[in-house]
């Protein structure tokens, strides 16, 4: 048991001891709110102890049925309801944990230790996300739109393994490998990812929402994954992000080779990419803070399907508190030769995070 928590089992006692025999316990409680304060810096800001944080995105969504005669939907999506922990252990190792309880249960999400090998590389263990793409990895609550682009959302999901990153001046690098479509047996995902900071310094987590006069950076990115259970497993993505001032803007191009069929990949961070053999989407979005409060964004994909699939999106942010409390309006019509996928979205959210 770590030291934290006897000291919280200690203080318990006291306060018992204090209210059972003694007959003017005022010094005892302020010693005890004293001891109580200490405990509470000790887990939240102290250099190893454990820092707290979470958010919730919630929505409510009204959206045409894909069904012939099935009535429009209108309905409140909980998008996420996420608690994260992390910690400096020593001055080489941190380490991360996060669940998500949306679907009712807790779900695990980010569960990994990092270790820092020397000045310009890193190893981190355990269950993380592929460094694919920023729409990706980027923060769930530091998004322009409310939900992530299509390419995003495909490589957002984690998976265990391992991985080297580091970083030399404006260049940034990583290699990872994590359990690929059979699991834990012996075929592997397998990514490589190259990042340069051409200006600034280095978009990474956050979409949009910079401020009105945010310092301008342009960051260029290329990625190459390999699913080792499928013979044409391979991935090229690229990608461009870009900030100056009250602007951004974003764009992917992801390459999938033929082995990609509808499930191929069947568990694992490639599952998504299921069903996008010989395909190459691509999307661009841009985004204009009219003010520090209000933003406006739009956002046109494409699928490169057979069934010539595409949408625009428009979106509007009102930053209450930045992106720790923000609405976000989105209004985003999908058109495809597939009925299923022919559809019109509107969407109000709220962000909340501490």
């Amino acid at each position: 048991m770590n030291g934290p928590a006897l000291s919280a089992m200690a203080l318990v006692a006291v306060a018992g001891t204090a209210k059972a025999g003694a007959t003017d316990t005022s010094n005892d409680y302020l010693s005890l709110d004293r001891e109580l304060t200490a405990l509470a810096n000790t887990l939240n800001q102290g250099e190893s102890g454990v820092k707290v944080n979470a958010w919730i995105k919630t929505a409510v969504i009204s959206q045409d049925s894909t069904t012939s005669g099935t009535p429009d939907t209108l309905g409140t999506q909980l998008a996420g309801v996420r608690l994260n922990f992390s910690a400096k252990i020593t001055d080489t190792i941190d380490m991360k944990i996060s669940i998500d309880g949306a679907k009712g249960t807790l779900d695990l999400k980010d569960a990994y230790g990092k270790v820092k090998l020397c000045e310009t590389a890193n190893l981190t263990m355990g269950q993380f996300r592929a460094p694919v793409l920023v729409s990706s990895s980027a923060a769930d609550e530091k998004l322009v739109f409310f939900d992530r682009t299509a390419q995003g959302s495909v490589w957002k999901d984690r998976e265990p393994g391992v991985m080297f990153d580091g970083k030399v001046q404006q260049f940034r690098w990583s290699a990872s490998a994590q359990n690929g479509g059979d699991g834990v047996a012996d075929e592997m995902l397998f990514a490589g990812h190259v990042a340069f900071d051409v200006l600034g310094a280095g978009i990474i987590k956050q979409e949009a929402g910079f401020g009105t006069d945010a310092e301008t950076a342009l960051t260029v990115g290329a990625t190459y994954l390999d699913e080792g259970t499928l013979d044409d497993g391979a991935v090229v993505a690229f990608e461009v992000n870009a900030a100056t001032g009250p602007v951004f803007v974003q764009a992917e191009l992801v390459d999938y080779d033929k082995g990609f069929t509808t499930g191929a990949v069947p568990i694992g961070a490639a599952k998504n990419a299921s069903g996008l053999a010989d395909t190459t989407p691509f999307d661009v979005t841009a985004a204009y803070m009219f003010n520090p409060n209000w933003e406006g964004a739009v956002r046109f994909q494409d699928a490169d399907d057979t069934s010539d699939t595409s949408s625009i999106g428009f979106g509007v942010n009102y930053y209450v508190k930045g992106h720790d409390v923000k609405w976000q309006l989105n209004v985003i019509s999908t058109s495809s030769d597939n009925t299923a996928l022919d559809t019109d979205k509107i969407l109000l959210g709220l962000v909340l995070a501490v």
